[in-house]
């Protein structure tokens, strides 16, 4: 049973506005409980905003507002919050999907699906995003959206005409602009999109029983109907290019799928659909306990596919179930396992990245399972952004983005907009001066501080990440901000000013993984003269690095600012 404090959200089930739906038995229909009405939560504080409450692990977070928000998880951090307030959504509006973007510069976004927008989000900092703009679509339940390049499609289940196309080009000047709405001719709707970026094709997914619908992205700002598979209605697809291996040089589509939309002979199908006029089926399964196939994602190895079924819980009475299907033979594919949490909330959608198996559970928000045995997940870590429950329920995180290179996890609640994660040691400070500088890499160096910000347990851990390999450098450190362009003519921006301190005796090499990090005394911070960190001072951090790009340079990550205590 969940532990749980007064939670004055308004997270009440209320009669809401009708909006569209694609199914008349579809349960998300059923049960809506209204947005939460107030504004969300950001470190650095904000007029009225709720009070964070630790309830378990984690810690609490200041507020100046009446309401309160219980922290409820293990092992993940909270990093900000928007609510659909903040975002700007309509009364009774409630939120859905969400994907992760990188611009050329480096500067990280999301787009969160709203049913009557996209939405997309600057979390450079993930400490205080910045919302960049939307792109409103017709109203309904579902919008999910994909990014190839410079260009996010966004679908929808009802009305939408097709895949909007939106330019980001100009995202880093604040600017998206709706391109066009592309469609084959048939139904517009849509359940999900997906894109293959190794290949650059598009995936129209579902949407009046229909199954994989195919695009050229060969020109992203018009993509080109070519081909289709409607064997079987398929609810949500991952498509792959093999490079290796006897299915070298194909395109494999995983689809969650079924007869008569999906309630008929649920199960996974495997297509080839390398020639985009002439799909090939090449194995199925519909596993048992099987009542709606609704989405999964291969473990990095592309051995198994990590299924969710969205309507088990609720028809059979079992716990949140991930099934795993072991997909080494795509002719063959066979259960391998299953693994559970056992809590009562329902399995949404899932992405693997490394051996971390990341899944939305609506009701129960974000769980984390150890996929290093895959047969046997086990949760380590979970935020819950729902805390009125753990039920059967539609009413929740719908969707999480694990894929961002900062680390910063971004999940979607459908009634608290969305939240800005961390697993791992807990993040200090705020990022500024971001992003850094792109080198050799093609990015730009990032620099992390995680630990304590109590003086007492002197336990921080610096780290620089995404930098070329193989090259040497170090942290500084200083109380005072500062901004030198092209410092002694490097390619970057120093960001400390004042008495700046270098952590001469800890030279680095970034070695093969283009990274490197070290412990730090806070009693020993190493200005002249050297000195202790006290309560309440803000001391910031950079690293400097060395660079081929493309003769001898150097460069600097962004900066961090922490606040001791």
């Amino acid at each position: 049973m969940k532990n749980t404090l007064t939670f004055r959200l308004g997270l009440c089930a209320l009669v809401l506005t009708p909006i569209i739906i694609a199914h008349d038995d579809d349960p998300k229909a059923r049960n809506r409980v209204a947005p939460y009405p107030g504004v969300g939560y950001l470190r650095g504080g904000r007029a009225n905003q709720p009070m964070l409450q630790a309830t378990g692990p984690g810690t609490a977070g200041g507020g100046s507002g009446t309401s309160s928000m219980p922290i409820v998880g293990q092992g993940v951090q909270l990093l900000s919050w928007l609510s659909l307030s903040d975002l700007g959504a309509s009364s009774g509006v409630l939120a859905n999907d969400c994907w992760g973007y990188v611009s050329p510069s480096g500067r990280e976004y999301v787009a969160l699906g709203t049913e009557e927008a996209t939405i997309f989000i600057e979390v450079t900092d993930p400490f205080a995003p910045v919302i960049v703009g939307e792109i409103s679509g017709p109203s309904g339940v579902w919008r999910d959206v994909k990014i190839y390049q410079e260009y996010a499609y966004s679908v929808c289940e009802s009305g939408c005409g097709g895949v909007q196309v939106i330019d980001l080009s100009q995202i880093d000047q604040g600017n998206v602009t709706l391109v066009t709405t592309s469609s084959d001719g048939s139904t517009g709707s849509s359940h999900n999109v997906f894109v293959n970026e190794d290949s650059g094709f598009l995936y129209r997914i579902g949407g009046g029983g229909l199954g994989l619908r195919f695009y050229s992205l060969a020109n992203p700002a018009n993509p080109t109907f070519v081909g289709q598979w409607n064997d079987r209605y398929v609810h949500d697809a991952q498509v792959v290019s093999y490079t290796s291996g006897p299915y070298a040089g194909k395109e494999i589509a995983f689809c969650g799928s079924g007869f008569n939309s999906g309630w008929v002979s649920p199960g996974v199908t495997i297509v080839d659909v390398t020639n985009k006029s002439n799909p090939v089926l090449l194995g199925e399964i519909q596993y048992p306990g099987a009542v709606y196939s609704h989405q999964g994602w291969l473990t990095e190895d592309r051995q198994y596919f990590l299924l969710g079924d969205e309507l088990d819980e609720g028809n059979l009475g079992v716990p949140s179930t991930t099934h795993v299907i072991d997909v080494s033979d795509l002719s063959n594919p066979s259960l391998a396992g299953t693994f559970t949490n056992g809590l009562d909330s329902v399995t949404h959608n899932g992405y693997v990245k490394g051996d971390f198996f990341y899944q939305a559970n609506y009701s129960s928000g974000l769980r984390i399972f150890d996929i290093s045995d895959p047969v046997n997940g086990t949760e380590i870590a979970w935020y819950d952004t729902y805390p009125a429950n753990d039920d059967v329920s539609y009413n929740g995180m719908w969707s999480v983005y694990p894929f961002l290179p900062s680390g910063v996890i971004a999940a979607s609640d459908r009634q608290n907009g969305l939240f800005l994660l961390w697993h791992g040691d807990d993040r200090l400070g705020s990022t500024y001066c971001a992003p850094g500088a792109l080198n050799s890499s093609g990015q730009p160096g990032r620099m992390q501080a995680t630990g304590s910000t109590s003086i007492g347990l002197n336990d921080v851990t610096l780290s620089a990440l995404t930098l070329p390999s193989n090259q040497f450098g170090y942290f500084i450190t200083s109380l005072d901000a500062g901004l030198s362009v092209n410092p002694g003519g490097s390619q970057g921006t120093l960001c400390l000013g004042g008495s700046i301190g270098r952590y001469n005796g800890q030279v680095q090499t970034s070695g093969p993984s283009g990274a490197f990090a070290i412990s730090i005394n806070l009693n020993q911070m190493p200005v002249n003269p050297v000195t202790a960190a006290l309560a309440g001072d803000t001391w910031r951090f950079q690293a400097w690095y060395r660079d081929i790009n493309p003769g001898q340079t150097s460069n600097f990550t962004d900066a961090v600012a922490i606040t001791f205590q």
